[in-house]
């Protein structure tokens, strides 16, 4: 690489990272109060050439990077334990199992085959979904997984300053399900959005489960 491909490479890179810097808040604040927007601009998307794709609002993949992974893995860094390539690459799939579990449902409502094609397909929109719930949903449940056992046997209450990120997750919790019947309800596959969201959360369970079993068995931390 020239010194002059190094420079129009790292003009790119400022641009981008600018890009993202507009279009990430946008993103997010219109997916917090118009899920129905994003979610239907995002499959409108999907049938254009990939080239052409995510003008107007960053991409679903950015979008649950910046949005639920990384404070994810920030926070699991900084208070849980260090995170090494291994344990990052392995941690960084928690915060997916969520929208890989209602995109999979989705193929199920949809009665189609499991295929790289057909998954891609509904993971878009599950991303953008998660990006906003995730990244509270989790952290609030490391925060108190760590913390409520020593109350407990302390016989001790949960502490006032633990109780707004509690109401945090709370309201996640609520919007992800708001979001998730927006959703549903806008795709004439899915013939009961209650249903669908029912068995989503059930897949997500069995995925964590067996998720966590893993990470127990192999001990990576």
């Amino acid at each position: 690489m020239t010194f002059f491909d190094f420079v129009r490479s790292l003009e790119a890179l400022i641009s981008e990272l600018a890009l993202w810097i507009v279009l990430f808040p946008k993103t997010y604040i219109t997916m917090i109060f118009r899920p129905a927007k994003i979610t239907g601009y995002c499959l409108k998307e999907l049938e254009k050439p990939k080239d052409e794709r995510f003008n107007e609002y960053i991409s679903p993949t950015l979008f649950w990077m910046l949005g639920g992974a990384l404070p994810f893995l920030l926070y699991f860094d900084t208070h849980v334990v260090e995170l090494t390539v291994n344990t990052a690459l392995l941690e960084i799939l928690i915060p997916l199992l969520l929208p890989a579990a209602f995109a999979w449902q989705h193929l199920a409502e949809c009665k189609e085959e499991v295929t790289a094609t057909n998954f891609y397909k509904y993971l878009p929109c599950q991303l953008y979904i998660s990006g906003v719930a995730m990244a509270p949903i989790l952290i609030t449940s490391l925060i108190l997984a760590q913390e409520l056992p020593d109350l407990s046997i302390k016989g001790t209450h949960v502490p006032k300053e633990y109780y707004p990120i509690i109401f945090m997750s709370i309201g996640a919790i609520i919007w992800f399900l708001y979001a998730e019947m927006v959703y549903a309800r806008r795709n004439p596959a899915i013939k009961n959005a209650f249903l669908f969201i029912l068995f989503s959360s059930i897949r997500a369970g069995i995925l964590f489960f067996i998720f966590f079993k893993i990470l127990e068995w192999y001990k990576p931390l």
